[in-house]
């Protein structure tokens, strides 16, 4: 029988976000700092030194569903500003936040495990 790999996507980043929110403030507050500060470096730079990757094809082989969906995601998603990549900044916040909480956790730290409502 084969085997599933389950992969951590923006899913995962969302819950870890939301359980950080509830049960971690201190983890929390540290992960919407380090976006904060990340996410406005690229913005700057983006400003300075604008990027753009043309990968995308000029036109599609086939007429069908999908590929007329692609084609107009592409008309309001641009190619341009891909380095330094959202994406890779909000996943490593996410990452960093919860090796901040283990380590915390590790050092005898308190971190509260009821909701913060």
């Amino acid at each position: 029988m084969p085997k599933i790999k389950i992969t951590c996507d923006s899913t995962c980043d969302l819950n870890h976000e939301l359980y950080t929110l509830l049960y971690d403030i201190g983890s929390f507050q540290r992960m919407m700092k380090y976006i904060l500060l990340t996410y406005t470096i690229a913005i700057v730079t983006y400003l300075i030194w604008p990027t753009c990757k043309e990968l995308r094809p000029v036109s599609f082989e086939r007429d069908n569903f999908l590929t007329r969906f692609i084609a107009g995601f592409y008309q309001f998603d641009t190619n341009t500003n891909v380095c330094p990549s959202i994406h890779v900044i909000g996943s490593l916040a996410v990452m960093e936040a919860g090796l901040w909480r283990k380590s915390c956790l590790s050092h005898g730290k308190s971190v509260s495990s009821s909701p913060h409502f």
